[in-house]
């Protein structure tokens, strides 16, 4: 059952709603449910891609800074372990958890999941993948701690001012991580939970009370 949230009314939730549709509500017209004309392949494309962005952000050097004939390198990793070298725990433990573990979480749920609908719209599965209702509420949990906006805007103020001291080359893994703010946005825009819960088994009361 679903409550609209303009006049209360309980009204029963349809399983499955085409694409491009809308469900408004039997009293007031409120629009209850917008299903994308975007398909799950379109979403399950821009995880990938996401995914191998992920990767080269995290394999190849962000920035090389080069005074007086010295020169040194650094990964996002890399200034992570930096920072906690520097006995600066908490923020090495923020940035760790917010431009590395908060998004490779969310690839690899939104890829563990859009794998799944797939496998079941294909008739490959016949159900979702295990603990798919977890994993959902999971991302749903974890994905405001993926704040890769705001590390870019710290690392392009940063190569403004060392830019005065010294010559920056900014590295592959910088444009990836730009790259993968857009793709990640579009994916998640682009992502209806409904394509996931709509494709789980619907619990009778005795199971539910279980």
């Amino acid at each position: 059952m679903i409550a609209c949230p303009e006049c209360d009314a309980l009204q029963q939730e349809p399983r499955r709603v085409p694409r491009g549709t809308s469900v408004r509500c039997w009293r007031c017209r409120t629009v209850l449910i917008h299903e994308s004309r975007k398909s799950i392949d379109y979403v399950f494309s821009l995880i990938v891609a996401g995914t191998v962005l992920f990767l080269i952000g995290n394999a190849f050097p962000l920035v090389s800074l080069e005074a007086q004939g010295n020169g040194v390198t650094t990964t996002l990793f890399g200034a992570v372990l930096h920072m906690w070298q520097q006995e600066m725990h908490l923020v090495s433990g923020l940035v760790l958890i917010t431009t590395i573990v908060a998004p490779a979480f969310d690839l690899a749920a939104m890829l563990y999941l859009t794998m799944g609908v797939l496998r079941v719209d294909q008739g490959r599965s016949s159900a979702m993948p295990p603990w798919s209702a977890r994993v959902l509420r999971a991302v749903q949990a974890v994905r405001p701690w993926g704040m890769l906006e705001v590390f870019m805007l710290g690392a392009l103020v940063s190569i403004v001012k060392l830019g005065q001291m010294a010559a920056v080359v900014v590295g592959p893994a910088l444009y990836s991580i730009g790259a993968l703010i857009l793709v990640l946005a579009a994916a998640n825009s682009a992502f209806n939970p409904r394509e996931v819960w709509s494709r789980l088994p619907v619990r009778r009361d005795d199971e539910a009370a279980a």
